[in-house]
């Protein structure tokens, strides 16, 4: 069965791939807010860059994972999220709820995370409280198969007739 999950690794770097994207949009906000990336200022200003660039993140991961199966990093990694009992997009609000765990699955020496590495089904903390699984996309129709999600693909023969023929 772990054939068709998304594994550590590869979360780990569509992780990364999804920071360097929002540290690259924090920046250019940053930036048009006339900040200093090293600046070390207790201004109002700093605050509201801050809470912008958390609200650009929520709603770029709510969005991404609600509508196209995933964000840019697991789409460049080959990796789909689903809802855990239907193998079918998640909603954006689960989506919401998924990026929202992420903070408890981080904030708590990262074992939230960890859980990927040994669970059967590759599922963080923040996975399984939103109902959700990250499967490998070449696998997702296989998987939905198996489960009875989608028929089969059936074998197509040719008619009776042409066999004859032949």
């Amino acid at each position: 069965m772990k054939k068709y999950y998304g594994g550590f690794w590869s979360r780990v770097c569509a992780l990364i791939i999804d920071t360097i994207f929002l540290l690259g949009l924090s920046g250019i906000i940053n930036l048009a807010m006339g900040l200093n990336f090293f600046q070390n200022d207790p201004s109002p200003k700093v605050l509201y860059s801050s809470l912008f660039s958390m609200i650009v993140s929520f709603i770029y991961c709510s969005i991404f994972q609600g509508m196209f199966y995933g964000t840019f990093g697991k789409k460049l990694m080959g990796l789909k999220l689903v809802d855990a009992k239907t193998l079918q997009q998640v909603s954006i609000g689960q989506a919401f709820g998924r990026y929202a765990m992420q903070f408890v699955s981080a904030i708590c020496l990262g074992l939230g995370y960890f859980n990927v590495a040994i669970n059967q089904k590759k599922q963080g903390w923040h996975d399984k409280a939103a109902g959700t699984l990250v499967i490998k996309s070449s696998m997702l129709r296989k998987l939905q198969e198996e489960e009875g999600i989608l028929p089969k693909k059936k074998k197509v023969s040719a008619p009776a007739e042409l066999k004859r023929a032949a």
